[in-house]
């Protein structure tokens, strides 16, 4: 399989999510999204991708599907994939996007690495079109420096995931609230984090994407 044809496959397989998570927005009483064969959810309220992990971490909002966080477990639960322990690096986003494409992923797939993959090139992007770019440039650009084990969100302009839009709820000094809370240094701009890897990538990003991303995919399938 070339890189054109991973790439192909990939943004097909992310567009189904896509229209699952938009589905799941506002459906009453079915808030799932199909993907990498585990139980992924959308948290309603936030309009964030989490896995399910049982009925104690959920709570009803005006009819909506929301992740608690009032109690200890459920703010760790919610920090998977809201705040700032929430990870994602390159290199296992890459082989997830591989497991994505397959009809069957041939290996377990963590349900919050799934949860983190959806939140960055499904639910970021849906929020913030202008982010879509940027973010595959950075996990290109990871993967063909080598930096490919480090976090892709906390380097990113502000994403949906970013914080918890609810944390004034969560009291002062609460165990884990703290990580839920937004961030105490500013983001990065979205033009100017956009223009700093447009200088780093070289003057085609598609195909640099391409090189780095989808070419890498493409080995995994082969």
């Amino acid at each position: 399989m070339s890189g054109g044809a991973a790439e192909s496959l990939v943004r097909a397989r992310l567009a189904a999510v896509r229209r699952s998570f938009e589905n799941a927005l506002a459906a009453p009483g079915d808030n799932a999204v199909p993907a990498l064969d585990v139980d992924l959810r959308v948290d309603q309220v936030r309009q964030v991708v989490s896995s399910y992990g049982g009925p104690e971490f959920w709570e009803e909002r005006a009819g909506l599907r929301c992740l608690a966080n009032r109690e200890i477990p459920q703010r760790l639960f919610l920090g998977f994939v809201v705040g700032r322990k929430r990870e994602l690096p390159a290199d296992l986003a890459v082989v997830l996007l591989a497991e994505l494409c397959r009809d069957r992923p041939r290996r377990a797939v963590v349900e919050m690495d799934a949860a983190n993959l959806v939140n960055l090139l499904v639910v970021a992007p849906f929020h913030a079109p202008g982010l879509e770019l940027p973010i595959w440039l950075t996990l290109a650009h990871d993967l063909a420096t080598g930096d490919d084990r480090r976090d892709v969100f906390h380097r990113l302009p502000s994403t949906r995931t970013a914080y918890d839009p609810l944390h004034a709820e969560i009291p002062p000094g609460a165990p884990y609230g703290d990580d839920l809370r937004p961030p105490r240094e500013p983001p990065p701009t979205a033009a100017a984090y956009r223009s700093a890897l447009l200088a780093a990538t070289g003057p085609d990003p598609d195909a640099y994407v391409r090189a780095h991303v989808f070419e890498r995919v493409a080995a995994l399938l082969a």
